[in-house]
């Protein structure tokens, strides 16, 4: 693709917005060596996106038919691309939609093949996701481009939103509304975009950046000092607002084990796990996969009716996975949930551990049931029900250790 731009003069087109705090990313160069799954898109779409800022305009043609039905006017449009040009270097990433429209002429009669009425209500405007979040917050002028990514990532860690379609938390809500009544300079979006538009006008030139921090300075003094009078009612306020929160999304279902009981994702020694709230009168447990966010569903498993829970890892679609180990969904078939619940000791099959010899054991986990090595933690060698190849073991690092002496 590169020899073809190579051919005419090379000058880049420029969009409409600039950014003159963050220049532009472009590929140098330097040949990558092995990159991850992840990093060789990004890196593709980088390189294809350079490329494609070197190429022509692409030429797309658009046709708008007015039609008469019974007095009453209806609209159909197409478009079609007639020259790729820039389109063929960005290519998988040029999402254009192709309506081709049959050729018309004005005064031509079309045929009606059939009508169909529908009931629809007004729809209120989607959800915000993260895109469209923040292509809002460009168009308000809040933040930056750097910054606005980063703003939407600390509200969803700190449990103000959530869900791919955006959601306002109970105490992301809660919040807003404590500061509205206590401090509602600060949550005003004017105090953001003002703030954006005099760090603008430095860049540009047309500020001095001692005029613009003693402004804000003696504002934000002012502004502080009224919020620190307030400071013991809003965090009280604050306080039964997270403490609520925490109490809907630890929730997971009902206990089926006692029956009164609810359970609850709750925090440990060794990390996060589901247990009764009726401990110690009920001791039902159960694991929660470590190096994972879990979140509650209210769903519950189709197979045996426990709850299931949402567990979401980098990088991966999140999974709604029931919590019960011994769901027959996780089993080998034939073996029952009341076998699963009875059996005390793991399973023998007949195959060693590549790694120490050892008979490996069936066990159960909480993506169902897995072949392990019973000298854990020692060996930590698994592998999946059915895995004609032994899982490659990955040598443990040993750390170097020195010792030091003493001269006399």
């Amino acid at each position: 693709m590169a020899k073809e731009l190579m051919k005419g003069p090379l000058k880049p087109n420029d969009g409409k917005k600039t950014d003159p705090a963050h220049p532009a990313i472009y590929p140098t160069g330097q040949v990558p060596g092995e990159l991850k799954p992840r990093e060789r898109k990004i890196y593709d779409l980088i390189v294809k996106r350079f490329l494609a800022t070197f190429g022509k305009a692409a030429v797309r043609e658009t046709m708008e038919v007015k039609l008469d039905v019974n007095s009453e006017p209806f609209v159909a449009k197409g478009t079609r691309t007639v020259e790729e040009n820039w389109h063929v270097y960005y290519k998988p990433y040029v999402k254009l939609e192709e309506i081709s429209l049959p050729d018309m002429k004005e005064g031509e009669k079309v045929d009606i093949k059939k009508i169909n009425k529908l009931d629809k209500e007004t729809q209120p405007p989607n959800r915000f996701n993260q895109s469209s979040i923040i292509k809002e917050l460009e168009k308000r002028n809040l933040g930056t481009k750097a910054t606005r990514a980063d703003i939407l990532d600390r509200l969803f860690q700190r449990g103000y939103v959530e869900g791919v379609k955006i959601t306002v938390t109970k105490l992301g809500m809660e919040t807003i509304n404590i500061l509205e009544k206590y401090a509602p300079t600060i949550v005003e979006e004017k105090l953001t975009a003002d703030f954006e538009a005099d760090m603008e006008k430095i860049r540009q030139g047309k500020e001095k950046q001692e005029n613009v921090l003693e402004k804000a300075k003696k504002f934000l003094t002012k502004l502080l000092a009224d919020f620190k009078k307030k400071e013991k009612d809003i965090g009280k306020e604050l306080l039964a607002s997270v403490r609520e929160t925490q109490e809907i999304q630890n929730y997971v279902g009902p206990c089926k084990t006692c029956k009164d009981g609810r359970l609850m994702i709750k925090f440990g020694k060794f990390g996060k796990f589901i247990a009764c709230d009726k401990y110690p009168d009920c001791k039902a447990t159960f694991n929660l996969p470590g190096g994972a966010l879990v979140k509650n569903t209210e769903n519950s498993c189709e197979v045996c009716t426990y709850p299931k829970i949402q567990v979401i890892r980098k990088g991966k679609r999140p999974q709604e996975i029931c919590i019960n180990p011994a769901c027959p969904s996780k089993l080998e078939e034939g073996v029952t949930m009341e076998e699963a619940t009875k059996k005390k000791e793991p399973q023998k099959i007949d195959k060693k551990c590549p790694k120490c010899g050892k008979d490996l054991v069936l066990r159960n986990g909480f993506y169902g049931q897995f072949v392990a090595c019973p000298g854990f933690p020692k060996c930590k060698y698994t592998e999946k029900i059915g895995q004609k190849e032994p899982t490659p073991i990955k040598e443990e690092k040993k750390k170097k250790v020195t010792k030091k002496t003493k001269s006399k």
